[in-house]
Order: structure tokens, then C-alpha cells, then sequence
């Protein structure tokens, strides 16, 4: 059986994150404005634990320094593994975002950070 994040530590890792179950959509197929003419934007996503992620929030809004390293680390991972699925992804990539359930708390208002409506 594969491990599983333990999302009680302050850093999970990154390559058991990339295991778990992944969604990968190409978010410019449903609206050709979001990428250039030659381009397009893919989105990769997997369910976090909120409360992992308030360690990083000194205060609202505030960061700690070690988070955007963190946060690098974690979005490579879930890169090379959906570039295994993905022929040629990770070549392809030109700018990379990653969000965390602060992210969504912060700039969406949502409850905990959640994407997913009432879960």
C-alpha cells in the first residue's frame, strides 16, 4: 500500500503528494482566451489539508519565508508525475502557478480553502 501525506508534520512530501489521486484538465479547452494563440493552460490538482497549510500563515495574508520554496517543491512533484501521464508536459511548461487552500481562503473567501463546493 502507498503512503499517504501526513499532513500532522510541517512538511509533507512531495513525491507521496504527487501518488494521491491527481486530476489534470486542460483549462483552455473551455475557453481559448485564457492562453495565448500557441499556448494553453492545464491545471493539476489534489485535495490538501487546510490546516497543514496554516503553519505557514503567521498572521492573515502573511506567509512565512520557507512557503513559496515549499510550495516550488510540491508543484514539481505533481509536475513529474502528470508529465508520466502527460507526453511532453513538463517541456511545455512556460509559467507555473501554485495554490494552496490559503490561496482560495484568502483571495476567494472560501470557507478553509475549499474548491469543491459544500466538501
Amino acid at each position: 500500500m502507498q503512503a499517504r501525506p501526513d499532513w500532522g508534520e510541517g512538511k509533507v512530501d512531495p513525491h507521496i503528494l504527487a501518488g494521491e489521486e491527481m486530476e489534470i484538465t486542460l483549462l483552455s479547452s473551455d475557453d481559448l482566451n485564457l492562453a495565448p494563440d500557441d499556448g494553453a493552460v492545464t491545471v493539476i490538482k489534489v485535495a490538501a489539508d487546510h490546516g497543514h497549510f496554516t503553519g505557514f500563515r503567521p498572521g492573515w495574508g502573511e506567509r512565512t519565508s520557507d512557503y513559496p520554496t515549499y510550495k516550488n517543491h510540491l508543484a514539481r512533484a505533481l509536475l513529474d508525475e502528470a508529465a508520466g501521464i502527460v507526453s511532453g508536459l513538463r517541456d511545455a511548461v512556460l509559467s507555473m502557478n501554485m495554490t494552496t487552500p490559503l490561496t482560495f481562503e484568502k483571495r476567494d473567501g472560501k470557507s478553509k480553502g475549499a474548491v469543491a463546493g459544500w466538501s
